[in-house]
């Protein structure tokens, strides 16, 4: 599946490299501010972290939000893997 994001727009959902960062770590993510700058950087979000960035935006209720404004295209409807966070 291919789908392009709007990196930029992923981390201002989230308030920021900051926010977003926190938020993975509180989901049981293991992340660092670099990777995090290195997603904008390359305009690339590795499939796990989409994944984890995907739920947590489920869990607060604006996944859709999300979807609409960080989704800029894809080859395959978007498909949503079910899974808990602690």
């Amino acid at each position: 599946m291919d789908i392009k994001l709007d990196v930029d727009a992923v981390i201002d959902h989230f308030g920021g490299i900051t926010p977003l960062k926190e938020r993975l770590e509180q989901a049981g993510v293991d992340i660092s501010r670099k990777a995090i700058e290195k997603w904008k950087e390359r305009q690339s979000i590795p499939t796990s972290g989409w994944l984890h960035i995907e739920a947590i935006a489920d869990v607060d209720g604006s996944l859709e939000k999300l979807k609409e404004s960080a989704v800029v295209g894809q080859s395959n409807q978007l498909r949503r893997i079910e899974y808990k966070i602690d």
